[in-house]
């Protein structure tokens, strides 16, 4: 803008056929070309330190101080839990705790005896570790309900009535029960290490489709949601309806049973709310965060085997879920993390999450596609950790 100025200041001055005119004007395109030259030369350095800014090494603070005890590389990992206090299942792939931050699979579960382009995704681990459901995805051939034995890795069996993608299942925590959504909408109840002779019943009082359970730790109580967010709590043995979880002002998002069986957590727009174990509201989780069910599928309540922490989904941060750990006892949120899945161990020593990424701080990863990691802590060092 000021070279086009000053030209037509010449211009004014000077006829345009006029030595003077002809020899500022020369004057004028070598200064706007070594401009422009200056500009494409500094265009990398002003990108860099873009680059260097949006990816700065944080602070450090107690979250980037604190180590991992273990770290596992490479994996995908949409599903986590421990099938032992030392033993993690990160979708089909055991971990061991004390492999020196291995980057491989001690050993996986199996999907089909034969065949290709299959592999196992576990949904929902109970029976104390013991028992894994999930299902095989098959190349062109769909998918199909699995169960496993985690210690030995063998396949128990399969209800050959569910043949679809969208698979419901749920397995106690500590009772050989499981409890999952036929292909015709019925839920079937039973003993996991046999299809045989499951009860099957169908919730009468709804249509829609039936989107997640959660069966109590004892396998006697099982709750459900449905597509439109309703949710009640049923007798697993025989379908009867005990109680409602949801009112149409309260919709439902996610639900669980603690592990000793006397509360229910319930994940709803906006709070999280506890009740006793015969439905009687005992708490509301309020906060200055915003707990909502983000814009994808809820991942699983997890608790402390002590039943004192609960560790609820509470909205989705960029690529991955952003999550908060409650105090059951106090009533009191007590810290966050943002991770794909997250897990604590049986003995209540680790606490283990998944993330997709890359960065200083392993609570909040970025640059998804660079690096994925399982990382393992100190439960109790990471409870000390301030709610950001």
């Amino acid at each position: 803008g000021a070279l086009l100025a000053w030209q037509l200041g010449k211009e004014r001055a000077f006829p345009a056929s006029s030595i003077v005119y002809r020899h500022n004007l020369n004057i004028g395109k070598r200064l706007l070309a070594w401009v422009m030259l200056l500009v494409v030369m500094l265009l990398p350095l002003v990108g860099w330190i873009g680059w260097h800014t949006y990816h700065q090494t944080p602070v450090q603070t107690e979250r980037t101080l604190l180590q991992p005890i273990e770290r596992f590389i490479d994996h995908q990992h949409d599903y986590l839990a421990f099938t032992s206090e030392n033993t993690l299942l990160s979708d089909d792939c055991k971990l061991e705790i004390g492999s020196l931050f291995a980057n491989h699979c001690q050993s996986q579960l199996p999907c089909l005896t034969t065949g290709s382009y299959s592999e196992a995704t576990v949904v929902s681990v109970g029976n104390n570790g013991q028992i894994a459901a999930g299902h095989c995805n098959r190349y062109r051939y769909g998918s199909s309900l699995y169960v496993w034995g985690t210690a030995d890795n063998v396949r128990i069996g399969f209800p050959t009535n569910i043949l679809s993608d969208n698979f419901v299942v749920s397995v106690a925590q500590s009772a050989p029960v499981i409890a999952y959504v036929l292909d015709s909408g019925e839920i079937a109840v039973g003993d996991p290490n046999t299809f045989d002779s499951h009860k099957t019943y169908a919730v009468s009082e709804i249509s829609e489709q039936i989107v997640t359970l959660a069966l109590s730790a004892d396998g006697s109580r099982l709750a459900y949601i449905d597509e439109n967010r309703r949710a009640a709590v049923l007798d697993a043995a025989t379908g009867a309806k005990l109680f409602d979880l949801s009112t149409p002002e309260q919709p439902v998002y996610q639900v669980a049973f603690t592990p000793d069986g006397q509360k229910i957590v319930l994940t709803r727009f906006g709070n999280v709310d506890i009740l006793a174990d015969d439905g009687t509201h005992l708490h509301t989780f309020e906060n200055d965060r915003s707990i909502s069910p983000g814009h994808g599928q809820m991942q699983p309540t997890r608790f402390s085997a002590d039943s004192r922490y609960v560790i609820v989904h509470t909205s989705f941060f960029s690529i991955l879920v952003e999550y908060i750990i409650f105090d059951l006892v106090s009533y009191e949120p007590v810290t966050g993390l943002a991770a794909n899945s997250v897990a604590i161990s049986p003995d209540n020593q680790h606490i283990a999450f998944a993330v997709r990424g890359r960065g200083t701080d392993p609570f909040y990863a970025n640059d998804a596609d660079k690096y994925s990691r399982i990382e393992v802590y100190d439960f109790d060092k990471f409870l000390a950790l301030q709610l950001d």
